[in-house]
């Protein structure tokens, strides 16, 4: 986030996807969307709560230099006071790919937004958790045009796969049910 706020800032790039618009007071933004935090496990992992999968396997955050960094240590961080190490066994990325490698094939857990974890449910265990974290994404960018015209797009875009997304697991959490029904 911080180089995309950085490439942003010096002209590399006109418009850039974050988790925060915190120190772009120079630009234009627009919220993308708003989404809920939730905690991805391994696929084979037992435990039930956040609390007892938080005790029980290293995490892995998305960088601290990003939003969704912050609210994930500060997270972690209040509810593992059973945890000796708890500096020893956490993990920083900056790439999404790397988080859910980690979760997925190496035993961490993290924490992202919903609509981040939905598209890789088939890799990891999604688990609520047990109050509600709201976070949004947004959009900035700097006062071209041209610039502008893309964040609508990005934005229009981002409601289409969204709600495909929302309207596709909304199908298979109904074929599920009438599986067991049947």
């Amino acid at each position: 986030a911080d180089d995309l706020r950085e490439a942003l800032k010096s002209g590399r790039i006109d418009v850039a996807i974050l988790d925060s618009v915190f120190g772009l007071e120079r630009f234009q933004h627009r919220e993308l969307l708003k989404t809920e935090m939730v905690l991805i496990a391994p696929l084979q992992s037992r435990e039930r709560t956040v609390a007892e999968l938080v005790e029980g396997h290293a995490i892995c955050t998305p960088s601290s230099r990003t939003g969704l960094g912050h609210a994930t240590m500060a997270l972690s961080h209040e509810r593992t006071a059973n945890r000796r190490h708890r500096n020893q066994d956490i993990t920083a990325a900056d790439s999404l790919p790397v988080i859910v490698d980690l979760v997925a094939n190496h035993g961490y857990i993290s924490f992202l937004g919903r609509v981040s974890a939905m598209p890789i449910a088939d890799k990891v265990r999604i688990v609520e958790l047990e109050e509600s974290i709201p976070m949004s994404y947004h959009v900035a960018f700097n006062h071209r045009k041209a610039a502008a015209d893309a964040c609508t797009v990005i934005i229009e875009a981002a409601a289409r796969i969204t709600s495909e997304t929302v309207a596709q697991t909304k199908r298979q959490a109904d074929a599920g049910a009438r599986e067991t029904a049947a």
